[in-house]
Order: C-alpha cells, then sequence, then structure tokens
C-alpha cells in the first residue's frame, strides 16, 4: 500500500474525529438538543467520564499518522527517486 494514500486517509479520518468532537463539545456547553432528562446529576456526571476519552480519538490519531509519516518519509522519497 502506498503510504502517501495510507496517510492521507489517515489524516483525513483525524480531521473528521476532531471535527465531530468538537461539535459535541459545542453542543453541549451550549445545551443544543434535549439533553438526556432521563439521568439524575450522577448519571449525566458518570455518562460524561465515561465519554471523555473519546475525545483523545482524534488528536491520537493524528499522533499515529505523524509517527507513520516519519517512519515512512524515506521509504516514500528513495520510491520517488528510484521511479
Amino acid at each position: 500500500m502506498r503510504p502517501r494514500l495510507v496517510l492521507a486517509a489517515a489524516y483525513t479520518g483525524a480531521a473528521l474525529i476532531v471535527l465531530l468532537c468538537g461539535y459535541a463539545v459545542l453542543a453541549v456547553i451550549l445545551q443544543l438538543g434535549s439533553g438526556f432528562p432521563f439521568l439524575s446529576g450522577a448519571g449525566h456526571a458518570l455518562l460524561i467520564a465515561c465519554y471523555l476519552p473519546l475525545l483523545a480519538w482524534g488528536p491520537l490519531t493524528f499522533a499515529v499518522a505523524y509517527s507513520y509519516q516519519r517512519r515512512h518519509r524515506h521509504r516514500v522519497t528513495a520510491g520517488r527517486d528510484a521511479s
């Protein structure tokens, strides 16, 4: 598989994840929608605590893609010079 295609897919996916999580955080802050009226205060806090790690998914995907790019950079430039 070509590293450029893999990186393009990874960076695009990471950007979409960051945008989606940003929208979700904004919706919570601005109280868009009906929320969760059936949850108590403790239940709402537990819900937020359980979903909070998902906010790290986008930045971690960027970090993995960047690491992949650094490890495979010499292969991409070497392959371009050879062809």
